[in-house]
């Protein structure tokens, strides 16, 4: 079933818009369903209150992701091949976009 939408204006920077027209083409999505994914990705944090410094979670995320490699290397050598192979299966499970 197809959700209901309601038409509503709303001013944004050229270069936001850019960056939206540029993720729906990438997408093959529309501009509205780009400016619908990204409001609804943001209202979550703005509700929990999350003030996110993007830079700081990419390198504890990589950091943490170095450390655990090294020691899951180290400590079952056998198994970090399929780790990796879960992990990258997880991805597509659990962080693709919804239909």
């Amino acid at each position: 079933m197809r959700k209901r939408l309601t038409s509503t204006g709303v001013c944004l920077p050229y270069e936001t818009l850019n960056l939206l027209d540029a993720w729906a083409n990438k997408k093959g999505t529309s501009r509205s369903e780009a400016i619908r994914r990204a409001v609804e990705a943001g209202i979550s944090l703005l509700d929990a209150g999350v003030n996110l410094n993007l830079l700081r979670l990419v390198t504890i995320t990589e950091h943490t992701q170095l450390a655990l490699s090294l020691m899951t290397q180290k400590a079952y050598p056998d198994l970090s091949d399929k780790l990796l192979r879960d992990a990258l299966q997880n991805v597509k499970d659990f962080h693709s976009p919804q239909p």
